[in-house]
């Protein structure tokens, strides 16, 4: 099967100049700085003003010097155990942390 490309950023921002809204998406769940032994989780965020039409959140993931793993999704939560399994991570045997 081919590789799956990730879809391409649109180039404009949904917040307007002199805009107040925060930077980036504020993390619902799990508690910023939670640990976890278990790939099996879901991450959820919130975003205002929401995403604009062919806008999407970018969630990487990455372990030490290794590439990080994306997915590009258009939902405000993901759950993480495949993309924390692709990385072949020692999931159980070390505490991780989300951040």
């Amino acid at each position: 099967m081919p590789a799956r490309q990730s879809p391409q950023p649109s180039p404009h921002s949904a917040v307007g100049a002199g805009s107040s809204a925060p930077a980036a998406p504020t993390l619902v769940s799990p508690a910023d700085g939670s640990p976890f032994v278990s790939s099996d989780f879901t991450l959820e965020w919130a975003w205002t003003p929401g995403l604009a039409q062919n806008q999407f959140y970018a969630v990487r993931i990455w372990e030490a010097a290794a590439a990080a793993n994306e997915l590009w999704t258009e939902a405000s939560s993901v759950n993480m155990k495949a993309l924390i399994d692709s990385l072949s991570l020692h999931v159980g045997s070390s505490i991780g942390r989300c951040r």
